[in-house]
């Protein structure tokens, strides 16, 4: 009798560890209108003419909701997430291998071969984090400037297999190449309606 109560409480246990893991983030991004896009909080001047191919996006996860702005200026691809209230969250341009330091691309090579078998990164961004609603112009500037600080984090969009399963993750690194955080990502959504 006492076994048959072991065995029912170490399978209740394993369905619900095996719930528990199961709950990761996803998130899912489409295009949008302009006119869908918040009114934005600050006045964000955007130095220079050059900027280019500006489109504006939707990303809904489990947590939260985010409108971002793409656009292309200086041959670079920068990005800037707002909240829905229009506030500038982070900033940030897409970059190559080339563009990390050494020792903060050697770790993150080094994390994704311990977890991760036959990585394809797909792309990689250089992210300005605002801390708070002082520091945006700042942020705005290095940004533009490509400066690399302390502060800088970097995501990495790739798929990987795992568990015999290929899946797309976007994962977050801190400037030395520190792991933060990932999270799973659904395939893009290629809604041609606005294109």
């Amino acid at each position: 009798m006492a076994v048959k109560h072991c065995l029912k409480s170490l399978l209740l246990l394993l369905v619900i560890s095996s719930l528990c893991h199961a709950q990761e983030g996803y998130e899912r991004e489409h295009r949008i209108r302009k006119s869908q896009f918040p009114i934005l909080k600050q006045d964000l001047t955007l130095t220079g003419s050059g900027i280019k191919q500006q489109r504006f996006y939707k990303e809904m996860d489990n947590s939260q909701i985010t409108y971002t702005m793409k656009f292309k200026q200086d041959r670079l691809r920068y990005f800037m997430d707002f909240n829905p209230e229009g506030i500038l969250q982070t900033m940030g341009f897409k970059v190559k291998q080339v563009d990390f330091p050494s020792d903060t691309y050697s770790n993150i090579e080094a994390y994704l071969a311990a977890n991760f078998y036959k990585v394809r990164i797909r792309r990689m961004y250089q992210e300005y984090p605002v801390a708070n609603a002082e520091e945006i112009e700042t942020t705005i500037n290095n940004a533009f400037q490509n400066m690399l600080l302390p502060d800088n984090m970097y995501r990495l969009i790739f798929s990987a297999k795992k568990d015999k399963k290929r899946t797309e993750y976007e994962a977050y690194f801190d400037a030395e190449g520190n792991f933060m955080k990932i999270r799973q990502s659904l395939p893009a959504n290629y809604d041609h309606i606005l294109y």
